[in-house]
């Protein structure tokens, strides 16, 4: 059997013409649409423009999707802790608003728009300014949380130091090595006054007749002669 192969076997064979678009009569699909997109508009569009290589142009994808994106909102972040400073303006602020002791309905929520805080912490500082008033007692406003927040102080006994013989303590590096301690600990107790520097006797500390004596004998070495240039003396008659 000759075979024609410039005639198509499958349209030979089953009469089917290549031509027609067989999709588009059976299921009245539209291909100059993009298949992929659904009616929301999502999906991969393939009527993208293509680059040199006939691939899609990726760098028009991106352009686009900045081009859509908005401008971030910038959030009113309200100041989490409030200084000293602050705290006075924010109840002077209450106080020329006041009338006999009361303020008007919209009074503390101008005062906290004015300020940027929140209407609860502006109403607080006023209600405590008004206890104190009613005790009789000097408005203050500062803040409650000194000495009730942070780290709790860890007890350290000191006593064992009473039973260190004095030759073994005589630097702060001693007493870190005696008492287990870190130098920044007992500088720490140094300034709270748990503990206090001892002189040794071989070199005490001056005392303030020590020092008056020596500024008079600095005072005494100066050439009294030369006052429009006042020097020292050569001390070529003093032992140094």
């Amino acid at each position: 059997m000759d075979v024609d192969l410039n005639k198509p076997a499958v349209e030979e064979a089953e009469g089917l013409d290549l031509n027609a678009v067989v999709l588009e009569e059976a299921h009245g699909l539209d291909l100059n649409q993009p298949i992929m997109v659904d009616d929301n508009d999502n999906g991969f569009d393939l009527n993208l423009p293509l680059d040199e290589y006939g691939a899609v142009d990726f760098s028009f994808l991106q352009n686009l999707a900045e081009s859509a994106v908005e401008a971030p909102i910038q959030a009113n972040h309200r100041r989490k802790e409030m200084t000293e400073e602050l705290r006075k303006q924010v109840y002077q602020a209450l106080l020329a608003r006041n009338k006999n002791g009361k303020l008007g309905k919209q009074d503390t929520a101008s005062v906290a728009d004015q300020f940027g805080l929140h209407i609860r912490t502006v109403q607080r500082l006023w209600k405590r300014g008004k206890i104190q008033l009613a005790n009789s007692v000097p408005v203050v406003v500062s803040s409650l949380k000194k000495g009730r927040v942070g780290r709790k102080a860890v007890p350290v006994d000191l006593e064992p130091l009473r039973n260190i013989p004095l030759k073994e303590r005589m630097t702060i590096e001693d007493v870190c090595n005696q008492l287990h301690l870190s130098k920044w600990r007992i500088q720490r107790y140094l300034k709270k006054g748990f503990l206090r520097h001892h002189s040794s006797s071989i070199k005490p500390y001056l005392t303030q007749a020590n020092k008056k004596s020596r500024l008079k004998w600095c005072v005494d070495m100066i050439e009294r002669e030369l006052l429009a240039d006042p020097r020292f003396k050569d001390f070529y008659d003093f032992d140094h």
